[in-house]
């Protein structure tokens, strides 16, 4: 296999998992969105204030607000791909190997160093696995999320626990 053939493979698999990565960034985030709305509308319905729950089109509609803006945030946030190999670059104390590779690949430059430029990148890129390149931590935003679907749990379980329930 040739140096570019074995860069461009691994440059693939990075492109796939920062594609997965953001999906469950966009996920995350419409979910968020969406046990919000719920929870502000259930305590303003506890409260009395109005009605909004209990139709359909109540959450179709909140789901859709929530998928939109979750996408809406992502396009706004997104990265360049060049800047996440320079991440990674910086991450791993790589010296610009990786992101002048692609350069090169990129906007297919030749040099007489070019080759040996794609077969180090390659073999840097081998040697680093999925997990150290993109390391899944449980951040803040799970937990809010965790803390949102206990709330919206105990706002609608609520009716059913009162002593009056029919």
């Amino acid at each position: 296999m040739s140096a570019e053939a074995l860069f461009l493979s691994e440059i693939a698999k990075l492109k796939r998992r920062v594609i997965v990565r953001s999906v469950h960034r966009i996920l995350l985030r419409a979910a968020l969105i969406f046990l919000i709305i719920c929870t502000i509308l259930l305590i303003i319905e506890k409260l009395g204030f109005s009605k909004f729950g209990g139709s359909v089109s109540f959450y179709v509609i909140s789901a859709g607000a929530a998928l939109f803006a979750a996408f809406l945030i992502a396009f706004v946030r997104r990265k360049n791909f060049l800047n996440v190999l320079i991440d990674i670059d910086t991450c791993f104390k790589l010296q610009d190997r990786i992101s002048t590779a692609y350069e090169y690949v990129k906007f297919r430059k030749k040099s007489d160093f070019s080759d040996l430029l794609l077969q180090d990148a390659a073999t840097k890129l081998l040697r680093l696995s999925t997990r150290q390149l993109f390391p899944s931590k449980f951040s803040f935003l799970h937990l809010v999320l965790l803390l949102l679907i206990l709330i919206n749990v105990a706002l609608y379980s609520s009716d059913y626990l009162l002593p009056g329930y029919k």
